[in-house]
């Protein structure tokens, strides 16, 4: 009789995970798809809390958790959730051991923890920990059970990721085709313009104005940077973008970066205040890379913030680095916006600016190449500062 109510129990929970399953196959996020698995686990297996923990970068991150703040546990090498992990079998600890191993929580109500690996043909992505106020025990038959519900949750995080990672590929696409057309049409337009200026005058016998070769000529390098930048995005991102390594002045890297600048942007104001040792202040680098990377940030401080404020480039020396500082007195960078502004065709929710985006993209992959490391710090109206931090070579002749 026993037995029987097992199968029957036993048969019922698993009906709840195949309903439960039906609940991952409805078209949700990242954030509610975890909703939905600590949710099922949790009517599964009587626990009052969950916490799902996804191995990213050899360590795992805490991604989903109803445990509250003071009572959550932080994973440990060779701890149980790295083992249920690795084994890819549910670990159910007791209070003694749970408390055993996290001697800091030994006022916790937690009486057990189920941690049932997210698995799925040999192949694992993390586990669920689920906490119980009160000894929870499972049958062999019960645990497989769990198995396959991790099975379920495992395909479910999968698919949504998928979905997540087609849909931003889809909208990047968009975006691209989007920006490009704009980068393109915009200078092209000029130069059509231009060039019909001056094939009429010339059919007429007549010298066209001199400045408008020079819009012309301004306009095709325009055109010939946005193509540049366009192909040299696809190449970092293939890794296919070539880099000569050698010993350079970042002295003389730094004066022509400002020749660039007040050549591309008359109207505006560059002060430099270089404190740079003239003979030492060498790096390894990339010679015109580096000077790209400087030539991009200046030129966001430009088209971000009026001629009439002053562009300020401080460069200096400490210890074994390079720092480099531009500041300007610009609109700034909202809050919502600073984390993402790295990432490739980003331009900000306030942007109306012809740049396409790639630019501080482009710049932190050179820089990362070089060993070094980019800063962005902005307040709204107020302005925008980006630090610049490169390894130095402190002989001119090493």
């Amino acid at each position: 009789m026993i037995d029987m109510d097992k199968n029957k129990l036993e048969n019922h929970t698993l009906e709840k995970i195949y309903d439960s399953s039906l609940r991952f196959l409805a078209p949700l996020s990242l954030y509610e798809t975890y909703t939905s698995i600590i949710e099922e686990a949790l009517k599964l297996t009587g626990a009052e809390y969950g916490t799902i923990f996804i191995k990213q970068r050899n360590k795992f991150e805490r991604i989903y958790s109803t445990v509250p703040p003071g009572n959550q546990i932080q994973p440990r090498k060779r701890g149980f959730i790295y083992k249920a992990f690795h084994n890819k079998k549910i670990t159910v600890l007791t209070n003694q051991q749970f408390k055993s191993a996290h001697p800091e929580f030994q006022n916790t109500t937690t009486k057990s923890v189920v941690i049932i690996p997210l698995t799925f043909k040999n192949k694992s992505i993390g586990v669920i920990s689920l906490d119980s106020k009160s000894n929870r025990q499972f049958t062999p038959k019960k645990l497989e059970i769990l198995l396959v519900f991790s099975s379920f949750a495992y395909l479910a995080i999968q698919k949504t990721q998928l979905y997540s990672a087609t849909k931003d590929a889809l909208d990047a696409r968009d975006i691209f085709i989007s920006i490009v057309a704009h980068n393109l049409r915009t200078p092209l337009t000029t130069v059509v313009g231009y060039t019909d200026l001056i094939h009429k005058k010339l059919s007429l016998g007549k010298v066209p104005k001199k400045e408008w070769a020079q819009i012309v000529k301004n306009e095709t390098a325009l055109l010939n940077a946005v193509i540049n930048n366009i192909l040299e995005t696809n190449q970092v991102k293939t890794g296919r973008y070539q880099y000569k390594l050698m010993q350079q002045d970042m002295c003389n890297i730094v004066d022509k970066s400002v020749r660039n600048f007040k050549k591309c942007y008359p109207k505006h104001t560059i002060k430099l205040n270089n404190k740079l040792d003239p003979h030492n202040c060498y790096v390894i680098g990339d010679n015109n890379k580096l000077e790209q990377a400087l030539d991009h940030i200046l030129a966001n401080s430009a088209q971000f913030s009026p001629p009439t404020n002053p562009i300020n480039l401080n460069v200096s020396a400490k210890n074994h680095s390079i720092l480099v500082s531009i500041k300007d007195r610009g609109k700034g960078i909202p809050k919502k916006d600073l984390s993402h502004i790295f990432k490739q065709f980003y331009r900000g929710s306030n942007s109306k600016t012809e740049s396409m985006g790639i630019g501080l993209f482009l710049t932190k992959k050179i820089l990362e190449k070089h060993r070094g490391k980019i800063e962005v710090h902005s307040i709204p109206t107020k302005g925008t500062t980006v630090k610049i931090t490169l390894p130095r070579v402190n002989y001119p002749n090493v």
